[in-house]
């Protein structure tokens, strides 16, 4: 069966992806910047966080820097899944 160019499921179809794309790309560009500001001062923080005492501030500090690091990762896994979905 060979698809003519009026088709509307043919088109429906190039827009669904084209969106996929859009919001795929969007996330990669939000997320590198993102994962650079983790990246780069990483040296420093193994040396003064890790090396030091554990304590209530260094906890936070844990909690705070990781839990939005890791909940991001998750979004971008997510939203960049949704291509290779087939319903």
């Amino acid at each position: 069966m060979v698809h003519s160019d009026n088709d509307p499921y043919l088109a429906e179809i190039v827009a669904g992806y084209s969106t996929v794309i859009t919001v795929v790309t969007c996330n990669i560009t939000v997320a590198v910047p993102i994962f650079y500001d983790y990246v780069l001062p990483f040296d420093q923080e193994a040396r003064i966080i890790w090396r030091a005492r554990f304590s209530s501030l260094a906890l936070l500090f844990y909690i705070v820097r990781y839990a939005a690091f890791f909940s991001f990762i998750l979004i971008v896994l997510d939203v960049t899944a949704f291509p290779f979905i087939m319903c």
